[in-house]
């Protein structure tokens, strides 16, 4: 979100241009606003024109952007070791366990009396699978689900900064971003399967969330330098 962002701002100020070919291009007009934004435009400047994707391999390498995704890696790893969610994994856990265990009980039954068991046994090896997907899912469910509904249905509506295209493109998405940009981003998220280059942890919908309440939450954390 953060790079996507600061290219839009750059793109609409008329400080860089996407040519023909979809690359990048610093065009010499405009001015750069925020450290994020001087960053992108020195990239340009020394390489010369880029392809969205190459800007943003480029990019997610500059700590000023590798800032926030780290945030909210750490906030992600504390919410993990708290001892609220430590009882929840744990319970869900127990009840998946004891499904399979059930299952395996039965498929060792199967085998026992020379019963067909080749299609439960496909069945219990989709279970095993459906159950690390969940429990994968439950360790992120912080950073995907409860802090961007927190934001969504608490801090986004009493903030008086509601208007900034920040938390409008946390809503949103990439359809807030200039008609230019919004063909190069699907792409590269076609591309990769992710969304916003401040990868890792964070894609399309991942990295608004990442980007936006890590700014708020964790004490403008995108500002850290390169």
């Amino acid at each position: 979100m953060v790079i996507n962002g600061s290219i839009n701002e750059l793109i609409e100020t008329n400080a860089i241009t996407i040519n023909q070919d979809e690359t990048i291009e610093l065009s010499q007009k405009g001015a750069t606003n925020t450290r994020e934004q001087l960053q992108v435009t020195s990239v340009l400047s020394e390489s010369g024109p880029l392809s969205y994707g190459k800007l943003l391999s480029q990019l997610i390498l500059k700590p000023i952007f590798g800032n926030v995704s780290n945030c909210m890696n750490a906030f992600n790893k504390y919410f993990i070791k708290s001892k609220k969610f430590g009882y929840l994994f744990y319970i869900n856990f127990g009840i998946l366990a004891l499904l399979f265990l059930i299952g395996f009980t039965r498929l060792a039954t199967g085998v026992l009396r020379d019963k067909p068991i080749t299609l439960f046994f496909f069945t219990l090896l989709a279970l095993i699978v459906c159950i690390g997907i969940f429990l994968d899912k439950l360790t992120r469910i912080a950073d995907t689900i409860i802090v961007p509904e927190l934001y969504k249905e608490e801090i986004i509506p009493s903030s008086q900064t509601g208007n900034e295209w920040q938390w409008t493109y946390f809503l949103l998405g990439p359809a807030v971003l200039s008609t230019d940009l919004i063909p190069l981003v699907t792409k590269q998220e076609k591309r990769t399967g992710g969304g916003d280059g401040n990868s890792g942890s964070c894609g399309s919908s991942g990295g608004s969330s990442c980007g936006s309440s890590c700014g708020s939450s964790c004490g403008g954390c995108g500002g850290g330098g390169d």
